[in-house]
């Protein structure tokens, strides 16, 4: 009862308040995506699966469903970050693994001074500290194959949506998976790179490898590429 009133009040006062729309995505992905599932695939609360996750809210895409009483995975390789997910997001099952393409071994991770840039892959690590982003440590990580994870955390069935940004590596996750098994409805996927002479590109080996697994790209923000399973809506 408080609660509906003080609702109303906000309404009356401040009529923008109703209109607000809370994202915790860098560009309103979450946002983009929660309108896809309920909209036009109908599901209100999707399950997910997040690798790279890097902080329960900060830039997450998937912290949004969280908040509405959504349930799934993160996968996160830097040990210093997966607490605040054992914290903040405890209903989540939060797993501190790298994902490859290739199955069970172990890998140096590089953790950067801003952590969003973390690495497994030695020359990108070079390359961001040579423009002033050092390496804080390296550290080694067990890592496993998407396929394996799906398998053992997810009871063989892949959650609605999955968001990737493991910062180089997407391509040969993707690569590596067999779409045929088991899918997600909704792919989030960073794609975005710095070319040779500064220029900024899109990886379009990600784009080709989903468009040959029937996905369809309903959504570029820049630096995310969204795609949705075409057999799940109508598309010319």
């Amino acid at each position: 009862m408080m609660k509906n009133f003080l609702r109303k009040l906000i309404n009356i006062f401040e009529p923008n308040h109703k209109f607000k729309r809370i994202s915790y995505s860098q560009y309103g992905e979450d946002l983009i995506i929660k309108s896809i599932f309920r909209e036009y695939l109908g599901i209100d609360k999707p399950s997910y699966i997040d690798i790279g996750a890097h902080h329960p809210f900060h830039l997450s895409n998937t912290a949004l469903f969280y908040k509405f009483g959504c349930r799934g995975i993160n996968i996160e390789a830097n040990p210093d970050l997966i607490n605040a997910f054992k914290q903040f997001r405890p209903e989540d099952q939060n797993l501190n693994i790298g994902i490859t393409a290739s199955n069970s071994e172990n890998l140096d991770f590089y953790i950067m001074e801003q952590p969003e840039l973390n690495t497994f892959l030695k020359k990108q690590a070079e390359e961001l500290a040579s423009k002033g982003y050092p390496i804080k440590k390296t550290i080694n990580i067990t890592c496993l194959k998407l396929s394996n994870i799906i398998q053992n955390y997810c009871n063989g069935k892949f959650p609605d949506l999955l968001s990737l940004d493991v910062e180089g590596l997407d391509e040969d996750v993707l690569g590596s998976y067999d779409f045929q098994a088991t899918k997600p409805k909704i792919i989030c996927v960073e794609n975005l790179y710095a070319d040779k002479d500064g220029f900024l590109r899109k990886n379009e080996m990600i784009r080709s490898i989903l468009h040959e697994n029937s996905y369809f790209l309903i959504a570029d923000t820049f630096l995310n590429d969204i795609y949705v399973d075409s057999a799940l809506i109508k598309h010319k």
